[in-house]
């Protein structure tokens, strides 16, 4: 943008120049001299001795300083549960009365060292006007860098919306219930405000063709302001992209941990309902006193306590009946043992399939363990 303040403060007449004086105070009624063309100079000389680069400079500074000092009053009414739209009142409060420090800050300096050239100078009752200065600053308006300082309000606002998305997860309903998020909506509003305040004329005057009180070359000096602006809303708004992205990825990483959390505490939960050690140690000894039941009870399959005597060849019918007896008791006895063999097999086979179940508990426990500790890896 183009320095327009000479065509702010001075306007050409028949005598001379009239020279509205800045106010001390920024606001309120202003004084109007008349002024020859070495007062002129002089008085040009002290309002322009910091560039408009400087004067944004001093300007952001004192607004940031200013106003980061009263975020702690709205920090102690948010702390105290008053809901983020609660807060508008004090917070646009807040937000002009720091614009009107700062503006303070920058004009004040200025007007005092013009208030002392003032008793040398003539009071006159022309006056510059509203709508004069309006057309000054319309002629001064450089049209690229108009449209830059325009574009780089609307990264800012978009930058402002994206903040208070990210911080809302995404849930515009909540962003009035805190005091982060509607602070960067309205941030972002007054961006978006600006941005189409200073694009409008831009484009009025660029579709009508009227930009003849700029200069035709580009100087270094002229692109400052502009390039500035959006250089520092460009970098601004790869800050919050990139803030998003790793607090998106800090967020997805805790919540995979309480996800792997609640697997470890399910896991846990299973091996103490499973309890593995205990049915391994019950098995075990089962196994072997079943074992060892079997063992016997083949031993005793092949060496029966039930002996008989080969009976002789006999008509004795009573050696014939002892035979008789004796055999049946060998038979009674075989049969007991083969019955208890069998029933031990069946309880093997039981045990065996038990400690298959076992060890697929086992496995999938060991399964699961692997698993949490490769996602836990991952999520480092």
């Amino acid at each position: 943008m183009i320095d327009n303040r000479e065509a702010l403060f001075f306007k050409p007449v028949a005598e001379g120049y009239v020279f509205r004086a800045p106010n001390p105070w920024v606001f309120g009624r202003g004084r109007f001299f008349l002024v020859n063309e070495a007062q002129k100079a002089r008085l040009l000389g002290i309002l322009t001795a910091r560039s408009p680069l400087a004067v944004l400079m001093m300007f952001l500074a004192s607004f940031l300083i200013m106003f980061g000092a009263s975020v702690a009053a709205i920090v102690f009414l948010a702390g105290a549960g008053e809901p983020g739209a609660a807060l508008f009142v004090p917070m646009v409060a807040l937000v002009l009365l720091s614009m009107y420090v700062a503006l303070l800050f920058c004009v004040r300096p200025t007007a005092l060292l013009v208030q002392r050239q003032l008793p040398e100078l003539t009071p006159t009752d022309q006056r510059i006007t509203a709508a004069d200065r309006r057309a000054a600053a319309g002629k001064a308006v450089w049209v690229p860098g108009q449209l830059m300082i325009a574009a780089s309000h609307a990264i800012l606002s978009a930058m402002f919306f994206l903040q208070a998305m990210q911080r809302a997860h995404g849930n515009p309903v909540s962003m009035p219930d805190n005091i982060a998020d509607f602070s960067a909506m309205f941030a972002g509003g007054c961006f978006a405000f600006s941005s189409i305040c200073m694009l409008i004329p831009a484009l009025k005057k660029l579709t009508q063709g009227r930009d003849q009180a700029t200069p035709t070359e580009t100087t270094p000096k002229k692109w400052q302001l502009p390039a500035f602006s959006l250089a520092i809303s460009i970098l601004a708004f790869g800050f919050v992209l990139y803030a998003g992205h790793i607090n998106a990825a800090s967020a997805q990483r805790r919540q995979k941990s309480i996800e792997i959390s609640q697997r470890l505490a399910a896991l846990k939960e299973r091996i103490e309902k499973s309890d593995i050690a205990k049915r391994r140690t019950s098995l075990k000894s089962r196994v072997a006193a079943n074992n060892a039941r079997i063992n016997a009870l083949i031993e005793k399959f092949n060496h029966p306590t039930v002996k008989c005597e080969p009976a002789a060849s006999s008509d004795d019918p009573a050696l014939q009946q002892t035979a008789r007896a004796c055999a049946e008791r060998a038979r009674q006895e075989t049969r007991a043992v083969q019955a208890e063999i069998a029933k031990n097999t069946q309880e093997a086979a039981a045990l065996e399939q038990e400690g298959e179940a076992l060890q697929r508990d086992v496995a999938g426990i060991n399964a699961e363990i692997a698993a949490i500790k490769a996602d836990n890896n991952a999520n480092r």
